[in-house]
């Protein structure tokens, strides 16, 4: 039973006991089924999941408890009491799956608030997305909008290729860098008029969101011309050499098409930007955390946390809002919940930012209003047993 039907995702008693007589009413039509191999049935999802004592809850139990010797029967057998953990919202006619045309399964929705819980939720916004033609920069609109929310200085409401591909200049660079010690709880870290460069600003990065310079503590001289494998890593300095063959070993910091670095020219804005979102993500500064959207009415975002309450939040009419097509994430007007979505969201003083997985290969991202936010997973699992 509780390895079947969540009990803090689903903690209605009478549920519970319908799942106890389907989970038993199985059980026993199913008896012999694996006879040839010395048992009944299996604790898998062969048969019915079932991970042992530790696994079973009060309020499973209690189900199995108060519907103790209940089946259901048809024309006095047991039915095939067949159920699934996930049914994509609408189940099939016995006969299309079986072969056989039982009156008693027969294709209904399934989702548990009804037709209700497939209405979408619009999260429209009045910000201006994005317009950005060129594909490595499409990514980058993401890091901006995080590091907006994150109050980081100098930087655009709608960036432009134009402005991504310009070289950062060394204030902004310097700008940055100091956000990023604050979030890591660092002192800034001294620069020179080389931050923009790779290696200084390899070296400053480690700095900031380390509070050292790491790369010659985690890595051996062999390391550092391993990782190195760019073909103008001649010309990275020595005492930059470890910080930046550490960067691009984590991803943190991004080799050119070419299997350059250009460690003399200033970085692009786009390069740096994704640097500092990459390290900051990577080192869990930018309070993310994950949720689940629920089926929503009205003007209000519905998010159930891991202990399964649900709270409404309302979302600012200025968001970020992305959309995830494929494995790209794009900058969007609005996109459209009927729950069920993973929810990624970040916290933050003034405002909120949330990543919301629409579908296994759909994102949206949007900041929204200034209320703390607890988050989770809407897990639903549909049947199994404790006993027979």
């Amino acid at each position: 039973m509780p390895n079947e039907l969540s009990a803090g995702g689903f903690p209605l008693l009478e549920a519970h006991k319908a799942q106890a007589i389907a989970a038993r009413t199985y059980a026993l039509r199913n008896r012999g089924q694996f006879m040839s191999q010395g048992y009944d049935l299996l604790p898998t999802t062969r048969s019915q999941v079932y991970r042992g004592l530790v696994s079973e809850n009060p309020l499973s139990s209690r189900a199995v408890d108060e519907t103790r010797g209940v089946i259901a029967t048809y024309n006095g057998e047991p039915i095939n009491a067949v159920y699934t953990s996930t049914c994509g919202g609408r189940t099939e006619d016995a006969e299309n799956i079986f072969n056989d045309a039982v009156p008693y399964l027969k294709a209904r929705e399934c989702a548990a608030e009804g037709r209700a819980a497939l209405v979408p939720f619009t999260i429209k916004t009045t910000r201006e997305p994005a317009e950005l033609k060129e594909e490595q920069n499409v990514t980058v609109a993401r890091d901006v909008a995080i590091l907006t929310v994150q109050n980081f200085a100098s930087l655009r409401p709608k960036v432009s290729d134009a402005w991504l591909n310009a070289e950062a200049p060394v204030a902004e660079v310097r700008s940055w860098l100091a956000s990023v010690a604050k979030l890591a709880h660092q002192v800034a870290p001294t620069v020179t008029e080389e931050v923009n460069r790779p290696p200084a600003f390899a070296t400053a990065l480690s700095t900031a969101a380390f509070g050292e310079s790491r790369g010659s503590t985690m890595l051996n001289d062999a390391d550092v011309e391993y990782f190195l494998a760019v073909r103008d890593a001649g010309d990275i300095p020595s005492n930059n050499r470890a910080d930046v063959a550490m960067l691009i070993r984590d991803g943190y910091l991004s080799v050119l098409p070419d299997a350059t670095l250009r460690p003399r020219e200033p970085l692009s804005r786009a390069r740096a930007l994704h640097s500092l979102a990459r390290i900051l993500e990577a080192r869990n500064l930018l309070q993310l955390q994950k949720g689940m959207a629920r089926p929503t009415t009205g003007d209000a975002l519905v998010l159930r946390s891991t202990r399964g309450k649900d709270q409404p939040v309302r979302v600012a009419v200025d968001s970020f809002v992305f959309r995830q097509i494929g494995e790209t994430v794009y900058p969007v007007r609005s996109v459209a919940l009927v729950g069920g979505e993973p929810v990624v969201f970040m916290l933050t003083p003034q405002a909120k930012l949330i990543i919301s997985k629409c579908g296994p290969h759909q994102m949206a991202l949007r900041q929204i209003a200034s209320r703390r936010l607890q988050t989770g997973q809407w897990n639903y699992h549909s049947a199994g047993r404790r006993r027979v």
